[in-house]
């Protein structure tokens, strides 16, 4: 089972900041997990909601503003004092800081209207990581769109585990069905692995959801508390 740093190590770092993928990294992951949205100047930036407000210190709108106006605002210093100044950085600034072996899964928010312009930015970072990056999203359209463009690159479904979107995640052609670990069932998790998918679940957020998810069949597990399941991996 490989473990994945999600949005960094959001348990002891702001979330999806460089601070937080480096101590990830630092600490043993096999790779990190991030969110891109599209800015109104075309630049690929890490964050995960689509307003700043619940990470940094002012609320703004993260495709209608400038990177400029992004890069201004503060989201280390409303996670903890120590972290003041962090940055919401963007895609390029985290794979520079997260070198190879370490892979890099990619989660795609739905970009509505800006797929295009997103796909003209994003496709070149993805190539520059050929071979440990994969590009995640709930947004089936935007994965169809993407794995038309490039069919050789790595793509997981995200979802909740049910029949309907292991089939979903089979028409897309998806190569990985990534469903939350609390919704997988033993019939399912059977189902994807005789289809061929490759397996990570998230929304392990705590000690406990690490506890539960260690024995679990997968290939890899989005985790908040990097260190705990490191860990229990060693200990298992």
């Amino acid at each position: 089972m490989k473990i994945i740093g999600h949005r960094g190590w959001p348990a002891r770092y702001p979330e999806n900041t460089l601070a937080g993928f480096r101590a990830a990294v630092a600490a043993g992951v096999d790779g990190i997990e991030l969110d891109v949205h599209l800015t109104a100047d075309d630049r690929v930036v890490v964050i995960h909601d689509e307003r700043t407000g619940r990470v940094a210190d002012e609320d703004l709108d993260v495709r209608a503003s400038t990177l400029v106006a992004l890069r201004a605002l503060d989201v280390g210093a409303p996670f903890a004092p120590a972290f003041a100044g962090e940055r919401i950085p963007t895609l390029e600034e985290v794979i520079d800081a997260v070198r190879a072996p370490t892979s890099i899964l990619v989660e795609v928010k739905a970009p509505g209207d800006t797929t295009d312009r997103l796909n003209a930015k994003l496709l070149p970072l993805v190539d520059a990581l050929a071979g440990r990056v994969m590009v995640q999203s709930f947004d089936a359209d935007y994965l169809r769109a993407f794995r038309a463009l490039r069919p050789d690159v790595p793509t997981g479904f995200l979802c909740e585990a049910s029949p309907e979107t292991l089939a979903t995640c089979r028409e897309i052609g998806c190569t990985g069905y990534h469903p939350s670990w609390n919704s997988l069932t033993p019939e399912i998790l059977r189902n994807a692995r005789d289809a061929g998918f490759s397996l990570y679940v998230w929304n392990v957020r705590t000690p406990d959801d690490c506890r539960d998810v260690r024995d679990l069949e997968v290939d890899s597990v989005g985790v908040d508390c990097v260190d705990v399941m490191l860990d229990l991996l060693v200990t298992r």
